[in-house]
């Protein structure tokens, strides 16, 4: 029986070619959209998952509240692991780890720089899932001349994995490491990554016993994960107890100031953190709820359209439900015809997405950032999935039609007596409206972000980012003034800088500063030159800048503008004295606030004063045109000066960008699936405009043989269309501009969202609307009505 009713549903698809090319094809690229958002917030789902502990484990973060000013840190100080271990029995184990910068391994006459380098306690073996292929994690960081390497390590340098026993050389200080495991590459999805994994132990900064100096990301395993909400209650008193022997607790809190632990689950780290000394860059929790939303609404777009198109066209098969019914079908029979059709349509279309899924990976991949890969364990998995949405939405499509049209009597259904139509369905006329809503939402949304993005880029952020390249390992030659000396004489370049802190990089120092006798602010504390201001294009709007051998400026202090409004409150506060690590500052200038974090924040208070600091960079502005001459000279110096070492550097409007790379990801994906959900509700408008075409053919051929014009049988059969789209934009518009002001409050610097955007995005719609109706009504408006009239319906 079953075979039977596939038989006569095949049969209906072949009939029916539009049709069923229209409803098979848009259901298809609905759900193919749909899978592939369901992989990517899966994936931002399941950071960390792979560590068998995960749920178990918990950062130990501090924020501090000084001067009025708010920080977290993703950072604990020294003595708080071990502390926590021995104090509280809820915490099993404990660990430190630490980025190392600038960690350049020697091969030979070579030095290779390395990013992926950490400090550990020996411990992070016992905390984190490490998975060992070569030596033991008992012992593997115990000695401070041992190193753990990744695989990916291993094979670059020794062209093997076992490497335990062999030999790594540091070119910053010709350490010998000697391997001691070697683990597997970390899971793409973790909150961070290391290759190179040093031990602290023999670390002097490890052994530090104050609690009011922040130094290492810090994590505890707990016995359970229930312990944690009691753990956090008992962490001020301990904190307290602790803190008393390094300052006047009591005086400082006194002062409105605190410091305070919290614990962030492991779970949560990649997408709910964003505070200072984050091992790596997050991502934000916000994009996880906009792409579930947007997969949500391209799914029921799609079923809303398959449901639209198989009601309409199985209204249209009144008579062959009639004659079925007089030759004894019964009502449970022809039921189930038209649910097996709409199960046989929606599984083609469920093949074909999985098909198209797999074929738009890699540029899905390229656009997201990701590494997707569809096992067959992933297809298997999506088989469940697959079936269970087949029967829902041919349930949905099917049996709608088939109990209404089940339900006539014969004889009325072959006079002609039913009712058929667009305009007798009201059903799929909220459907239209509804999914209207949704394409001009997503339009709304796209313009909004497209247009903050642009407005983020070309903000004036108070340095001139253009024409700037950037030698990022300067700090490894012994003296990296001779090459901006030999810079500087280089035709092409304005001027050249020395200091680890860029306005693009996220090297961050901060420090309390005060004005004698009075509360102070925790600020920026950025070592720069004389030349750093003037070779980034600062503005200083009062005093002056650094000037070279001047006697004094080695105890002056440039200062921003957010910075002398919270400590002088209006006061000029040029020759001012400060006090910041113990030593006392002449303010000389002030310059104006620029932006060193992202437009998501405000500018926060900042110093500079006069130094060297071992991780410089050297920064050197070119002229314009001047680029490619300057690079190859900065080439070429190094190689003189430091041919040991590679030459790395970048661009800063590149370096730059890069902090708002997940944005503009984000941006072409939105851009993309509401370019989607449009043609998506254009495929379906286009088959319910067909199908309300074939239905008015005769009722259109005798109004044109009666007189009516083209224009005005155009006007006739588009209105009740043009209609809904014109309910469904003005219902949309308001719910995308919420939505977007939610999103646009996450920016300190974000646009007011403009008029234009809601007419372009009306516009766009309607016009969409328009064009996919005109062309089935025109075709039937321009037909010769004597070729409809002779024809038999």
């Amino acid at each position: 029986m079953i075979r039977y009713y596939v038989t006569i549903a095949l049969r209906n698809i072949a009939r029916n070619k539009g049709f069923a090319v229209s409803n098979i094809g848009g259901f298809a690229i609905g759900l193919t959209a749909f899978l592939l958002i369901i992989l990517f917030v899966a994936d931002e789902l399941n950071y960390d998952t792979f560590n068998e502990k995960h749920r178990r484990i918990f950062r130990v973060d501090t924020e501090l509240k000084y001067g009025g000013a708010v920080t977290s840190f993703a950072l604990a100080a020294p003595p708080v692991a071990e502390a926590m271990r021995q104090e509280f029995p809820e915490v099993q184990k404990a660990a430190r780890i630490e980025r190392a910068l600038n960690i350049q391994l020697k091969i030979g006459q070579e030095v290779i720089q390395e990013e992926r380098a950490v400090y550990a306690d020996q411990s992070i073996f016992e905390v984190f899932t490490l998975d060992v292929i070569d030596g033991t994690p008992q012992n593997a960081l115990t000695d401070p001349a041992s190193i753990v390497i990744s695989e990916s390590i291993a094979l670059k340098y020794f062209n093997t994995t076992n490497a335990v026993g062999k030999s790594l050389i540091t070119a910053n200080d010709n350490s010998l490491y000697t391997v001691s495991a070697v683990v597997k590459d970390m899971p793409r999805q973790s909150h961070f990554h290391a290759d190179l994994i040093l031990p602290l132990q023999g670390n002097a900064k490890a052994e530090g016993t104050h609690y009011n100096q922040f130094s290492f990301n810090t994590y505890v395993l707990l016995n359970s994960k229930q312990n944690a909400e009691g753990l956090a209650a008992k962490l001020p008193q301990f904190l307290r107890k602790h803190l008393g022997t390094d300052m006047n607790v009591d005086a400082f809190e006194k002062g409105g100031n605190y410091i305070r632990l919290a614990l962030t689950p492991l779970d949560d780290i990649h997408l709910l953190s964003n505070k200072q000394r984050e091992l790596e860059s997050n991502s934000d929790i916000a994009y996880v709820y906009i792409f579930a939303a947007i997969a949500v609404l391209i799914l029921i777009l799609a079923c809303i359209n398959f449901t639209n198109l198989f009601t309409a066209r199985s209204a249209n098969r009144l008579r062959e439900v009639g004659v079925r019914k007089v030759m004894g079908s019964v009502r449970g029979n022809i039921v189930l015809q038209f649910l097996v059709e709409a199960f046989v349509m929606t599984l083609i279309s469920i093949l074909m997405s999985v098909v198209l899924a797999v074929l738009l990976l890699p540029a899905f991949n390229a656009l997201s950032g990701k590494e997707f890969k569809i096992s067959f364990i992933d297809l298997a998995a999506i088989v469940p999935l697959s079936i269970v949405l087949t029967m829902i939405v041919s349930i949905i499509a099917g049996l709608y039609p088939a109990v209404y049209l089940s339900s006539f009597q014969p004889a009325k259904v072959l006079k002609s007596e039913g009712t058929s139509g667009f305009k007798g369905s009201r059903l799929r006329s909220v459907l239209v409206v509804f999914q209207f809503g949704i394409a001009t939402s997503l339009v709304l949304g796209t313009i909004v972000i497209l247009h903050q993005m642009k407005f983020i880029q070309s903000r004036n952020i108070g340095f001139n980012r253009e024409q700037v390249l950037v030698i990022n390992n300067a700090g490894s030659m012994d003296d990296p003034v001779l090459l901006q000396q030999n810079l500087k004489q280089v035709a092409g370049v304005v001027n050249a800088s020395i200091s680890g802190y860029l306005p693009t990089n996220d090297a961050r120092w901060q420090s309390p500063v005060s004005v004698a006798g009075q509360q102070g602010v925790m600020t920026e504390f950025w070592t720069v030159d004389c030349d750093y201001v003037s070779t980034l294009q600062m503005n200083i709007v009062s005093g002056r800048n650094f000037i070279a051998d001047a006697v004094g400026d080695s105890t002056s202090i440039i200062i921003n503008e957010t910075t002398a409004i919270t400590l002088f409150e209006g006061e000029d506060p040029l020759q001012k004295e400060l006090e910041a690590n113990g030593k006392h500052f002449t303010v000389i200038g002030v310059v104006k606030d620029f932006n060193f974090t992202s437009l998501r924040q405000n500018v926060t208070p900042l110093v500079m004063t006069l130094g060297s600091d071992w991780r410089a960079s050297l920064i050197v502005r070119t002229a314009p045109g001047q680029f490619e001459h300057v690079l190859a000279a900065a080439r070429e110096s190094w190689q003189q000066l430091n041919p040991d070492h590679d030459f790395e550097f970048s661009f800063m409007d590149e370096d730059f960008a890069a902090v708002y790379r997940s944005e503009k990801q984000m941006e072409k994906l939105f851009t993309i699936f509401a370019v989607l959900s449009i043609v998506i509700a254009g495929i379906g408008l286009f088959g319910l405009a067909a199908y309300a075409a074939e239905q008015r053919t005769r009722e259109l051929s005798i109004r044109k043989v009666l007189g009516a014009s083209v224009s005005n049988l155009f006007v006739l059969i588009t209105f009740d269309f043009m209609r809904l789209i014109i309910i469904s934009v003005a219902l949309a518009l308001p719910l995308g501009w919420w939505t977007m002001e939610q999103w646009l409050n996450g920016f300190a610097y974000r646009i007011t969202i403009p008029t234009w955007s809601f007419l372009v995005s009306a516009a766009m719609i309607l016009i969409v609307g328009a064009v996919t109706i005109s062309y089935q009504m025109m075709r039937v408006a321009l037909k010769n009505p004597v070729d409809s009239l002779r024809k038999d319906h």
